[in-house]
């Protein structure tokens, strides 16, 4: 399957410059020519990268992450989490808040 890959794009390439070879300047041709090798590096690179099954931080599932930096299965799993850590935040601030009402009212009380 690679060496199709590989002929697809030599043959690519090769139109490529000859299309740009007849409306373009030497100098304009290697800036192409080096955008479109890169490209074709970071496919080959896409299609060699070894994705290992991560576990889900919230529901615990395996999973193979479309990306690198993934760590939720889903989405709604990712949402859910979110949700959790707000009302988590949520919790905290409303403890702060009574923590300081008690602390006003003893001080309006001690006066």
């Amino acid at each position: 399957m690679e060496e199709k890959m590989v002929g697809f794009w030599r043959t690519r390439e090769k139109e490529l410059l000859k299309r740009y070879y007849r409306t373009h300047t030497p100098m304009e041709m290697s800036k192409m020519l080096n955008r479109s090798v890169r490209g074709v590096i970071k496919q080959l690179e896409k299609m060699s990268l070894r994705v290992e099954e991560r576990e889900c931080r919230h529901c615990g599932k395996k999973f193979k992450p479309g990306r690198r930096d993934q760590i939720y299965c889903s989405r709604k799993c990712g949402y859910e989490e979110y949700r959790k850590r707000l009302s988590e935040k949520e919790e905290n601030f409303t403890v702060g808040m009574e923590e300081i009402a008690t602390v006003l009212e003893k001080q309006r009380g001690g006066r």
